[in-house]
């Protein structure tokens, strides 16, 4: 779901910055046409549309993937997972340089179906907090393309009671040791009853 996320933000921050662009050279055209050219305003124009724009990319980077995994568990595309493996990936930076902590998830996707499938995922852990133990588990947004395949935080399966019966039947079938899922700047994992 990270890399998905990461297509998804390109093209919205391209459309922000065209359009950026473009009420730029609007607003030049207007200054120059219309106040005989005073570099206050054009430099007051640029600054207030420099910083509508950043505050509008900073909330895309922030968001996007927390809205598709809502999107997907709104409809119904959730399955169990299982942790087999945790390995460092690599860090990266996102367009507003904020440093993010990059790992491989090697799970075992338990679907509706009864299959078990092996699936790797990319997912942004926040610095400083351990990584999940093989044989614990969690949910995953499962649509059958493995790119949209993405961690869920376990407050969205709370408050989905669509999925209850679901999550009932997960339950009786594995009888699963599930991780507390938190979203905040990347993911976190802890222990049911662990503050």
């Amino acid at each position: 779901m990270y890399e998905a996320a990461r297509k998804r933000q390109n093209i919205i921050v391209l459309t922000l910055v065209l359009a950026l662009a473009v009420l730029l050279f609007l607003g030049y055209n207007l200054i120059v046409a219309y106040a005989d050219g005073s570099m206050i305003g054009v430099a007051g124009i640029f600054i207030a549309l420099t910083g509508i724009c950043y505050v509008a990319i900073r909330a895309v980077v922030r968001h996007t993937e927390a809205v598709m995994i809502h999107s997907m568990v709104a409809a119904g595309k959730v399955a169990l997972a299982r942790v087999e493996r945790v390995t460092p990936l690599r860090d990266v930076r996102d367009f507003c340089l904020a440093k993010h902590h990059l790992f491989t998830f090697d799970l075992t996707v338990f679907t509706d179906a009864g299959e078990e499938l092996a699936c790797t995922v990319v997912e942004d852990i926040v610095e400083g907090v351990d990584r999940p133990a093989p044989g614990t588990f969690f949910y995953v947004t499962y649509d059958g393309d493995p790119e949209h395949t993405g961690i869920v935080p376990t407050i969205n399966i709370y408050v989905s009671p669509q999925l209850k019966e679901r999550v009932r039947a997960y339950e009786e079938r594995w009888h699963p040791r599930y991780l507390e899922v938190l979203r905040s700047n990347g993911l976190i994992f802890r222990p049911f009853g662990k503050n």
